[in-house]
């Protein structure tokens, strides 16, 4: 018998030459982030973040699809530092699971396995050539660089695009918007597409329903056009 699917996304910083970062001041903003995200997402997340001797960070999921929240978050919250994740989804503990593995709990075993297969992959990514890699359970090459792609568009907004977007995201009307930036509905709206925010928000959202598919999660209603 199997237990429903666990989630795990493991991320680690690194220079532009690929050498991982594991300095004291990136070790602690790494962990502030992930507590973070953990404070803010609770509804998507199993258990509080940790870090490996090795500065790796380490983030159990309840949902697939939350894999997505943590990736925008955290390459946020983080910026610049140049970070690369593993997503790894586990469909039992046969990976992690000891010997005496009998009296242990199947979510339990799951959720080792997924933060085995994620650190695993991880330390076997190049992040000169890679900066996402799902494992669904096998890896997901299509999916992880349209992920990658959403960072990058992410990365490469003004900082008013960026407030712009996250006032719609949270509020879910132009107009609030409009009345808090004391700028014209019309203004508000051309920030949006300078930014790439309908196709950005579009690819979101195939991200999010892909990853709940392949957990066998339920996708949740289809989001309102704002």
């Amino acid at each position: 018998m199997t237990t429903k699917p666990a989630v795990a996304l493991a991320a680690r910083a690194h220079a532009r030459n690929g050498r991982q970062r594991d300095d004291s001041d990136v070790r602690e903003r790494m962990e502030k982030a992930a507590s973070s995200f953990v404070s803010a997402h609770r509804e998507v997340c199993s258990g509080p973040p940790s870090s490996t001797p090795d500065s790796v960070l380490v983030i159990p999921l309840a949902r697939a699809s939350g894999l997505v929240d943590a990736l925008l978050f955290l390459d946020s919250a983080l910026a610049p530092l140049r970070l690369t994740f593993a997503g790894a989804l586990a469909r039992d503990g046969r990976a992690a699971a000891p010997r005496d593995a009998g009296c242990l709990d199947a979510a339990v075993l799951a959720e080792g396995s997924a933060v085995e297969l994620a650190l695993s992959r991880l330390a076997d990514t190049d992040p000169r050539t890679s900066r996402v890699v799902l494992l669904l359970p096998e890896p997901d090459p299509v999916l992880s660089a349209l992920v990658c792609l959403v960072l990058d568009l992410r990365r490469g907004m003004t900082a008013r695009q960026r407030q712009v977007i996250a006032l719609v995201e949270e509020t879910g009307s132009q107009q609030a918007v409009a009345g808090h930036l004391n700028v014209s509905r019309q203004a508000v709206n051309q920030s949006l597409a300078a930014a790439g925010w309908p196709a950005l928000r579009a690819a979101e959202l195939v991200a999010r329903a892909s990853l709940a598919a392949a957990a066998g999660e339920d996708p949740g209603d289809r989001p309102r056009d704002i």
